[in-house]
């Protein structure tokens, strides 16, 4: 649905590849960190709680900073608008973004890594039909 929202948003803008490149890559970076949220900001948080607010700062920095890297990354074909100097801008730049997206969907859709990042038994339990979701210390 949102590859889908973002490709109309794409076409209400005009037909240059720039704007397709820019909304579907920006539809994928969507997903990916809404994933990402879903699976690290509860271990994050349970994280804080035990060894303090400095954990979910660095989070939280480590979080806006990717955000910058990625707007800046995606809006590019949008100011460019022409197909391939808009993969000669990403291809200066490695494809660091495209290909970080693929491991994020690879790693935590496929792998499902998040299986592996401890979290609170309660929470656990949560998701099983039982238990009460707290992150105070017992």
């Amino acid at each position: 649905a949102t590859v889908l929202t973002f490709l109309v948003s794409a076409w209400w803008h005009g037909f240059y590849p720039g704007y397709y490149l820019t909304f579907f890559l920006g539809s994928l970076a969507s997903n990916a960190a809404r994933t990402m949220r879903r699976t690290l900001h509860r271990p994050v948080v349970e994280a804080a709680a035990v060894h303090g607010p400095l954990v979910k700062r660095a989070y939280d920095v480590a979080g806006w900073m990717l955000s910058m890297y990625t707007l800046d990354f995606v809006a590019v074909p949008f100011m460019v608008l022409e197909f391939m100097p808009s993969l000669q801008a990403w291809q200066n730049n490695y494809f660091v973004l495209p290909i970080g997206l693929v491991l994020v969907h690879v790693l935590f859709n496929v792998v499902r890594i998040g299986r592996f990042i401890p979290t609170n038994n309660s929470h656990d339990a949560k998701r099983c039909g039982g238990g009460k979701i707290s992150l105070k210390q017992s």
